[in-house]
């Protein structure tokens, strides 16, 4: 796939990225709650600016989720209703993977260190997971996609730098600006090269690099089959019941 388009509204950050062949045209805005408005308008400019027509595309990547849920509804009916109409493959990607992968393109991370995304998911929970940056450059996934307490998250990170040989752990995303600062000082006491960078996002560049790993071991799916990775939604709906009761 040489042609391709690739689209993260995710979080409070606003992505567009598409190649074609061996250019690639980006745009990255931090746009909360104004990506219905702005993201049509950034496909157009770069679709155009690259010499392409959606008809022409090979595929459009996607950040699946977990994420904002407004974002992500934003993010999956655009993605269709570019897809459908030209019967254009779709790829789904982690946006936690795609933020560690934007981390590790855009703080230079070494090998060998721990990433953990994470993301506020309201409600007192966050969206996190966990990744080995290894010698290739490449991601080794250490926890699924998952919503919990920061608590939680505090807990797995220290077991893992207490049972792994980490030369950096790398905390990215705005989930991390929900720390204490006991919590702060905690995390680092434990391991001398520890960073903790609130203002990553994941941005559709670093989709790009993640479709051809996608695409060695997966086949895209149709605009139809394509669905969002919420991790929490029938947990958000029954405590909105229960407000609503």
């Amino acid at each position: 796939m040489n042609k391709l388009l690739a689209i993260d509204t995710s979080s409070s950050a606003c992505s567009v990225a598409v190649r074609n062949y061996n250019q690639i045209v980006d745009e990255f805005i931090l746009a909360p709650q104004d990506h219905i408005r702005r993201l049509l308008s950034m496909i157009d400019r770069l679709l155009v600016s690259s010499g392409l027509h959606v008809g022409a595309l090979d595929g459009i990547i996607f950040s699946a989720g977990p994420g904002s849920f407004t974002g992500l509804r934003i993010c999956l009916g655009t993605v269709q209703g570019l897809a459908f109409g030209s019967d254009i493959p779709v790829i789904p990607i982690s946006t936690m993977l795609a933020c560690a992968q934007t981390g590790v393109r855009t703080k230079n991370i070494a090998a060998q260190s721990l990433v953990v995304p994470c993301f506020d998911a309201r409600m007192g929970e966050v969206y996190w997971s966990t990744f080995e940056n290894q010698q290739n450059q490449t991601l080794l996934r250490q926890d699924s996609d998952k919503v919990t307490s920061m608590g939680a998250v505090i807990v797995r990170v220290e077991q893992l730098i207490e049972t792994g040989s980490f030369q950096q752990v790398h905390l990215i995303g705005d989930g991390w600006g929900l720390l204490d600062d006991e919590a702060l000082s905690s995390l680092n006491r434990k391991h001398e090269n520890l960073t903790i960078d609130a203002a990553v996002y994941p941005q559709a560049r670093d989709l790009l690099i993640l479709a051809e790993e996608y695409l060695k071991y997966n086949e895209p799916v149709s605009a139809l089959e394509a669905e969002p990775h919420y991790v929490r939604n029938e947990v958000s709906w029954k405590k909105r019941e229960k407000i609503r009761s």
